[in-house]
């Protein structure tokens, strides 16, 4: 992301089998040689942990690490 390196693991949880509604997880350090933060992002009936909760994380710690200047 912009020339940061993140690591970061998505992930689906079926809620209720059969009900179609799946929460999105993502958990994540950044930056990968030294890290700074890490962070999780559950979304509850938000799918695919990539399409949902992995732009909340990105966001997160690209905000964090801009407000200790290091962003």
């Amino acid at each position: 992301v912009g020339g940061l390196v993140i690591a970061g693991k998505t992930g689906t949880a079926q809620t209720i089998i059969g009900s179609g509604v799946d929460d999105a997880a993502f958990v994540a350090f950044a930056p990968v040689g030294h890290p700074k933060i890490a962070v999780g992002v559950m979304v509850q009936g938000a799918g695919y942990g990539a399409a949902a909760a992995a732009p909340i994380a990105v966001s997160m710690i690209k905000a964090y690490l801009a407000s200790v200047g290091q962003g």
